[in-house]
């Protein structure tokens, strides 16, 4: 499966993932994807004033449960999730790191299904397209 080279993203996951998701045809891009999760943040407005608080919680509960789980075990296995996480821990606190790791694993998501290519993980090593292979076993 597609979805098992991203790191984080087990058998399981995966599966649940892709059958809470469906076709990923009927989201016209990533954000709407995050919002059909609850995973992007509740806008408030009126006039000229804008209030964004917490994440709305309105989309699939077990789609966003099995991310933040996923999301958990890829800041350990994924330099890239690491680092973001970390950036946004120090501003925001490791709860709401969290959630926005599991948003961006969710946009990865959306682009591994939409082009039908594997994730490949960029280290420093093959970053600058040295060696570029997928990962397909997270053993």
């Amino acid at each position: 499966m597609l979805l098992t080279t991203i790191p984080g993203i087990g058998f399981f996951s995966a599966l649940l993932i892709y059958a809470e998701i469906g076709d990923v045809k009927r989201f016209p891009n990533s954000k709407k994807l995050c919002s059909y999760a609850g995973l992007v943040p509740s806008i408030r407005q009126s006039g000229n004033k804008v209030i964004t608080g917490k994440i709305t919680k309105e989309g699939n509960k077990l789609l966003r449960w099995v991310l933040v789980q996923c999301a958990f075990v890829a800041i350990r296995n994924d330099e890239k999730f690491r680092n973001f996480y970390e950036r946004v821990k120090q501003r925001k606190g490791p709860q709401k790191a969290i959630v926005a790791t599991a948003r961006k694993l969710l946009t990865v998501v959306y682009a591994v299904l939409r082009d039908r290519k594997p994730y490949i993980i960029h280290t420093p090593t093959n970053y600058y397209g040295e060696e570029c292979t997928p990962v397909t076993n997270w053993a």
